[in-house]
């Protein structure tokens, strides 16, 4: 199964979500997972998903397919091939400390 992440912004509005997640239905597509939020003061909003075709539908086929419910909802979107992190990391975990705590400080976990 082809895995994917789509990302979405945006004016807020009604319905966004529901565009969004019909069009992947309609298309073949499982969302594994999905988060969105407004962007505070702004009136912009952002959405990401994951998701599997089980169709085995292509990425440039979901890309042109979305162009059209995209120009109708007035969004900035972009559907990416979804690489698993842990394919490149293994089993070695990590955690990066950021700067607001002091300084740049990492630790290896068993």
């Amino acid at each position: 199964m082809n895995h994917y992440v789509f990302t979405v912004r945006c004016p807020s509005r009604r319905g966004i979500v529901a565009a969004v997640s019909g069009f992947l239905s309609e298309k073949g597509c499982n969302i594994t997972d999905s988060a969105q939020f407004d962007g505070l003061g702004t009136d912009r909003f952002f959405m990401r998903i994951t998701f599997r075709s089980e169709t085995g539908a292509e990425l440039d086929t979901l890309n042109d397919a979305f162009r059209d419910v995209a120009e109708v909802q007035v969004l900035a979107h972009a559907i990416h091939a979804h690489i698993h992190h842990r394919a490149f990391l293994g089993s070695n975990k990590t955690v990066v400390f950021p700067a607001s705590l002091g300084s740049y400080a990492s630790e290896r976990l068993g």
